[in-house]
């Protein structure tokens, strides 16, 4: 028991020391609707990138009726990402490139469009 509860402390203090490398990526608002997004892996590499967008309403609970396409390049293609259910996620991926600073999103709702832009985290070199 005392060995068990030793290998579980540890693993909490060896948690709690850690740099905490995920840096938050600030939140957007939209007509009512918060928008996060989150890389993986992070940061970011050049090549394929899995992004997904979280879509919360600001009174609480997923959003809907959204149509989200990506880009990490103002000259490349827009692609859909695909909603994972009815939880407000919406996943893609796409292609950084080396240079690329920021993650563009295209949100339709209705008749309502506009673009979002996130930067994008890459590893800094200290």
């Amino acid at each position: 028991m005392r060995r068990l509860l030793f290998i579980v402390l540890l693993c909490v203090l060896s948690v709690a020391c850690s740099k905490g490398e995920r840096a938050r990526i600030p939140a957007q608002l939209w007509n009512d609707i918060i928008f996060k997004i989150e890389t993986h892996p992070y940061p970011v590499r050049v090549g394929h990138n899995e992004i997904w967008l979280k879509a919360t309403k600001k009174k609480g609970g997923p959003a809907s009726s959204l149509v989200v396409s990506l880009r990490a390049n103002p000259s490349a293609e827009w692609v859909q990402s695909v909603q994972d259910g009815h939880i407000g996620i919406f996943r893609r991926a796409v292609k950084i490139e080396e240079g690329d600073k920021y993650l563009y999103v295209h949100l339709r709702r209705g008749k309502q469009q506009t673009e979002l832009k996130f930067e994008l985290p890459w590893l800094k070199n200290d």
